[in-house]
Parts: C-alpha cells; sequence; structure tokens
C-alpha cells in the first residue's frame, strides 16, 4: 500500500462515506472534521494483502475505489472467498474497538483505493471525545447481537 494524496474529490467522498458508516453517523460536523484530518488515502496494487488472517488490527478502511476479497481459512490447505467489498463498504472496523487478531485475509482483487483510519489515530480522537467511544461500542454490541441471530 502506498499513501497517496487526497484532492477535493476524495475529501467530498469521504465525507459521504462516513455518513453512511453506522459507526460515524451520529457524530456532529466538528467530530467528523477531527477525525478526517486523521484519514489517509492508499492506493493498492491487484493481488497486494491488506492484511492477514490472525494479525494485528490495527486500522479501519473504507473502500473508495476498487474491489477487495475477503479470504477466511476453512482449511490447513486452502482458503475460501466469503464476501467481496467495493466502494462504499467499511472492514476492520472491529479492530478499533476489541483489537483482537484479524478473522479474515483482505486482498485487492484489482487496483484499488482505501481510506484508512489506524487504531492509534484513532486513539487520538476518542480520547478527547469519551461519548463517541461509547457510541461506537453500541453499535458494534448490536452488529455482533445480530450477527449471532440473524437478522
Amino acid at each position: 500500500m502506498k499513501e497517496i494524496k487526497m484532492e477535493e474529490p476524495e475529501y467530498k467522498a469521504l465525507g459521504q462515506a462516513l455518513r453512511r458508516v453506522e459507526f460515524f453517523s451520529g457524530l456532529s460536523v466538528a467530530e467528523l472534521d477531527r477525525i478526517f484530518s486523521y484519514i489517509k488515502l492508499y492506493a493498492v496494487n491487484p493481488g497486494e494483502i491488506i492484511f492477514k488472517e490472525g494479525g494485528p488490527a490495527d486500522a479501519l478502511f473504507i473502500v473508495y475505489q476498487g474491489n477487495l476479497n475477503v479470504q477466511k481459512k476453512k482449511f490447513p490447505w486452502g482458503s475460501k472467498e466469503v464476501a467481496i467489498l467495493s466502494a462504499g463498504n467499511i472492514f476492520g472496523e472491529m479492530a478499533l474497538l476489541d483489537r483482537k487478531k484479524r478473522s479474515a485475509t483482505v486482498r485487492a482483487a484489482d487496483f484499488s483505493k482505501l481510506f484508512v483510519l489506524l487504531t492509534s489515530d484513532f486513539d487520538r480522537v476518542v480520547s478527547n471525545n469519551p461519548q463517541f467511544l461509547e457510541q461506537m461500542k453500541s453499535v458494534a454490541d448490536h452488529r455482533k447481537f445480530v450477527n449471532r441471530t440473524g437478522p
């Protein structure tokens, strides 16, 4: 992954993406502005691994452009594709909250651009806004419940 400069279209797309993400939808404009300053844009080449299953949980990602394959190890000798992520999809958000190992491998299917928020930067944001952290935890708990019991 290589960091690239964000221009006005990327900032606009990021703002729209954050408003659609449940974790961020309840934030004020000022709170979103604080988070904006920490989010970076990265280019990813086809076949490049974003992170590996079992690796450290160190960032949240939002797909700006491109497609990514999500794979899980099913057997000792291989893995299975379990999802395809495209523009607007968020992944890795649980890394910001529970810091557990990655539960899947994510690889670029084609040239992609990703917005990235590192957990260390996220920690800086929430240190000044504990209510935001509580909101995110509430959303995460609801997601875990829905994933366990079905919609």
